[in-house]
């Protein structure tokens, strides 16, 4: 069986072991006109994800924008982009055949995007059973970038480090 991350309880997983992370929920009350957004307030080895909380709900029920959204939150965290500079920063939606995608305004918002689709796709990536509508479908997240991600695969660089990594051994993950 085939299985892929599931982002919001990955996250409340994640926050509940500590006592520097937390959840924040808002409601704007727009109802399907909610906000597409999400962000991650940081400083102090303490993170707050701020969430509409109509995403947050979307996302439990495999949305993959939504998925995706929290997905790039996480990213950010990961990345450590908080320790570069603290600014806000503009998606634009735009509509595409399969639904919306954003563009982003930044060098980090775009690694961002792309951590977030390897994290949700993994090794499926690289499965050439799965072509990107299908992958993307079924890991809740961003067609678009998973046609990116899959096409890096192809990169002779890209390939030569993933041999690397994967011909060491790994220390434990380790957790936050």
């Amino acid at each position: 069986e085939t299985h892929f991350v599931n982002v919001t309880a990955f996250i409340e997983d994640l926050f509940s072991g500590s006592s520097g992370w937390k959840i924040s929920f808002y409601d704007t009350g727009l109802g399907d006109d909610y906000e597409r957004k999400a962000a991650v307030i940081a400083g102090f080895d303490r993170f707050t994800l701020v969430v509409d909380r109509v995403l947050w709900n979307r996302a439990k029920a495999g949305g993959s924008f939504e998925n995706f959204v929290l997905s790039h939150e996480l990213a950010h965290i990961q990345l450590n982009h908080h320790g570069f500079r603290s600014v806000i920063k503009h998606y634009r939606l735009m509509a595409v055949g399969t639904g919306l995608a954003n563009i982003p305004p930044s060098l980090e918002e775009y690694e961002a995007n792309l951590w977030a689709v390897f994290f949700q796709c993994g090794r499926h990536l690289e499965n050439p059973i799965w072509n990107a509508l299908a992958l993307a479908r079924a890991a809740h997240t961003e067609v678009i970038y998973v046609r990116r991600a899959q096409s890096f695969l192809n990169v002779p660089a890209f390939k030569d480090k993933l041999a690397e990594i994967r011909n060491r051994k790994l220390p434990p993950p380790q957790v936050f």
